[in-house]
């Protein structure tokens, strides 16, 4: 369980094993101590929070047992079952054990740092290109730069716009300032005003379920998607 910006997430991204044909209960979550249940329609690719008593197309939300994780829905006085599975879940939970995402952020801001200092150098010395130990060392632009990877081997020139480093475990981490998007090669992204988790999962090459089942927040989103997703 965890928390985020005020919202208790408990569960998300599942699969329906339920009797309803073509509607799956893809997540459960409780904001404010209201409990809301996420449902998809897989033939019209619809998805909704739903709260007890409220509709999803032309179901009703009658109750949810969380012991068996499974919601009720009624429909024209028929009852059916739906059943979470978490899998998918635990799944994603254990892809992103191998970069936390403290760590994608320290990146990120190196990556930022450098990017800033370049922009600096170039200025200052009328060039186009500089190099690592121009920027980072004692009494040039950044100090020093914690989280231990080699930024050594990024091109820095004002035609090269990806800033890209991977870590000693392979995983690879892009800051693309060409159209603030992110590099095909990038496992993070950092989403700029005006990103959705819609627009940032077309931009990769997911559906927004599965972006969202990625980096383990519901979908729909109920506050802020956060300042850096996994996408790959």
């Amino acid at each position: 369980m965890r928390a985020r910006a005020g919202i208790v997430v408990l569960g998300l991204i599942g699969s329906g094993l339920g009797a309803v044909a073509g509607i799956e209960f893809n997540g459960f979550a409780s904001d404010s101590g209201n409990l809301q249940l996420a449902f998809h329609d897989t033939v019209t690719g619809q998805t909704e929070w739903v709260r007890m008593g409220d509709h999803f197309e032309d179901y009703t939300l009658m109750s949810y047992d969380a012991k068996e994780q499974v919601a009720v829905l009624n429909r024209n006085g028929a009852t059916m079952r739906v059943r979470f599975d978490a899998a998918p879940a635990h799944a994603g939970a254990a892809a992103r054990a191998s970069l936390p995402l403290a760590k994608a952020r320290a990146i990120f801001n190196n990556l930022r740092k450098l990017s800033a200092a370049a922009d600096q150098y170039y200025l200052l010395n009328g060039t186009t290109t500089t190099a690592y130990a121009n920027l980072v060392g004692p009494n040039v632009f950044i100090g020093s730069l914690p989280s231990g990877e080699d930024y050594s081997t990024i091109v820095f020139n004002q035609k090269n716009l990806v800033y890209l480093v991977t870590t000693a475990g392979g995983v690879t981490v892009a800051l693309d300032l060409s159209h603030g998007g992110t590099a095909d090669e990038s496992t993070f992204y950092p989403p700029k005003p005006g990103d959705t988790l819609a627009t940032i999962a077309r931009r990769v090459g997911k559906s927004p379920q599965d972006l969202a089942g990625l980096n383990e927040i519901p979908y729909p989103p109920l506050g802020p998607i956060g300042d850096v997703l996994r996408v790959r």
